[in-house]
């Protein structure tokens, strides 16, 4: 085997970013050594030029389009107090003894806004046990994994627990948890992978540079964690597991019931391959997004789209808020949705986030 000549690297991605339109990139490539060359070539070539155009547009037509919509109730919403409860709580208990169930924790964000560098999951949260958002997921996995053992007579069940980080935030996690011995978990059932990041665009489409040899980059959103379970191999992982459902949620939500077995049960029983959880609204002007049907289909329609005279609209039967289900970022997924979703990720809806330098 030989190692490609690096001019002949550097000449080929540079001719495949120029035939999207991004010949600026290469403007200082009379400035740079041999090594920096090298180092930038590495870079791009990690990235499709041709798929981040595709980002770029999809966003672009998204903010172009007047969207006009009807939106309806969601129909099939059930709750926790139903008398089906405790047959979905057992059969809950059952998939995780079995090693059908894996959590996913969204925990690729900094904790800026709180005044941090670090992980928001490192975040000591000001309890008395000074205990932080790592720790107490963790020690419900745990005891979840326990009570799943005892309940199904299963020597030890296991819940898996997917950890999607950031370049940023990846180094700090990994040495953090193992620091605290993954707060009792088994070091090999705690999986973690990056979440994915694209070259950062002007509004005009041209990818940003971030030094004369290197590209702006920067995390893509929660909604890129199909294509990450994907390009990471988590999905190969998780069916080796003989992992059949995962309950995703966010690093932010101490309060999470993480693998709740009666949303498991329910969900299971319903043989659908996603699920959400939700919350009744606080009041009709919460800045939540609800979940509800968007032209007769499922979605989450965020509180900037809804009228004012929808968000106040009450159901004659029950009294209560017709749109009243507040979406708090709690899913459960089958695999094989996983798994569809990620080879079809153009299909998703995709939008720009404005950050100023």
């Amino acid at each position: 085997l030989f190692a490609r000549p690096m001019s002949s690297l550097y000449d080929s991605v540079k001719k495949k970013y120029e035939a999207f339109g991004q010949s600026h990139l290469f403007q200082h490539a009379n400035d740079l050594s041999s090594d920096e060359k090298e180092s930038f070539a590495r870079q791009l070539q990690i990235y499709d030029p041709q798929e981040v155009s595709q980002y770029y547009n999809l966003a672009k037509e998204s903010e172009s389009t007047t969207e006009t919509f009807s939106i309806d109730r969601f129909p099939t919403v059930v709750k926790s107090q139903s008398v089906e409860a405790e047959t979905w709580r057992k059969l809950g208990f059952e998939q995780i003894s079995q090693g059908k169930v894996a959590a996913l924790v969204l925990a690729a964000g900094q904790g800026t806004r709180l005044g941090t560098p670090d992980p928001k999951g490192m975040f000591d949260l000001g309890l008395l046990s000074h205990k932080t958002p790592f720790q107490i997921q963790a020690e419900r996995i745990l005891r979840l994994q326990q009570i799943a053992s005892k309940m199904t007579d299963e020597t030890r069940a296991i819940i898996p627990w997917y950890v999607m980080t950031c370049e940023e935030t990846d180094e700090n996690t990994r040495s953090f948890l193992k620091k605290h011995n993954f707060f009792g978990l088994k070091e090999s059932n705690v999986i973690f992978f990056l979440q994915d990041q694209l070259p950062c665009i002007s509004p005009e489409g041209s990818i940003l540079l971030q030094t004369s040899s290197k590209v702006s980059v920067a995390p893509s959103g929660n909604g890129s964690v199909f294509h990450s379970l994907k390009k990471s191999h988590v999905l190969d992982d998780m069916k080796t597991r003989g992992v059949e459902s995962v309950f995703v949620y966010g690093i932010d939500n101490i309060l999470v019931k993480i693998a709740d077995p009666v949303f498991i049960g329910s969900f299971v029983a319903s043989t659908h391959d996603c699920g959400i959880k939700v919350v009744p609204k606080a009041y009709p002007d919460e800045s939540v997004g609800i979940v509800c049907l968007k032209n007769g289909k499922p979605g989450v329609l965020e509180y900037s789209e809804i009228s004012k005279e929808d968000a106040h609209r009450i159901d004659e039967t029950s009294k209560e808020l017709l749109y009243n289900q507040a979406n708090i970022c709690i899913h459960l997924f089958s695999v094989k949705f996983l798994e569809k979703a990620a080879n079809h990720t153009l299909q998703l809806n995709y939008c720009s986030s404005i950050s100023k330098a």
